[in-house]
């Protein structure tokens, strides 16, 4: 069932049907952001291959101890410091019990905000290369004929959007029914009682 939704538009329009959304009802925008944030929910949540970036070189500069990390960066998988002679050092993550030694080879690296950190630093030379596998954010998904960036997450996405899109589209009676409100509730409420 999944496999036949391959574009933005398609699942979209299947969400519309499936959540018996009126004709009249212009929710694609509604639904969109819905999708996008469950996509970054997700993807935030688990790995995906889909969104690791393999490779990504970072510029070096001289006994410098920090290095601002890729705008799309989530989270981190290896980091390898590699020297100009194509000897490469794979970095372990520093733990708060590792001393901050001065002068050596980098061994260890630290994240802090949007930042990479490598321990020691002192060695740390231009010429040298820090070469980072890391997840990255999902781009945002636009009401076209993309196609859906994880295509295993399209069957638990929908079904999360299709309840949404109740909760939040009040008229219509299943909305009520997650709302809390019973039928004489409902019934009083369409009255104006």
């Amino acid at each position: 069932m999944a496999a036949n939704i391959t574009t933005i538009v398609s699942l979209v329009s299947q969400i519309k049907a499936e959540a018996r959304v009126k004709g009249s009802d212009n929710l694609d925008n509604m639904i969109l952001d819905i999708l996008n944030e469950l996509l970054l929910e997700e993807v935030h949540n688990h790995h995906y291959s889909e969104m690791l970036v393999i490779n990504s070189p970072i510029t070096l500069v001289d006994a410098q101890k920090a290095y601002a990390l890729p705008t799309d960066f989530t989270d981190i998988r290896l980091v390898r410091y590699i020297r100009e002679s194509g000897y490469t050092i794979t970095l372990d993550p520093r733990s708060e019990y590792t001393e901050e030694r001065i002068s050596g080879n980098p061994k260890y690296y630290d994240i802090s905000g949007g930042v990479i950190l490598i321990f020691p630093f002192a060695n740390v030379l231009a010429a040298d290369a820090l070469s980072l596998d890391y997840w990255k954010v999902p781009d945002q998904l636009a009401l076209d004929t993309t196609p859906f960036p994880i295509i295993k997450l399209v069957g638990p996405i929908k079904q999360k959007a299709i309840a949404r899109v109740h909760v939040y589209n009040k008229d219509m009676a299943s909305a009520q029914m997650f709302s809390g409100m019973g039928a004489e509730d409902t019934e009083r409420a369409h009255k104006g009682e």
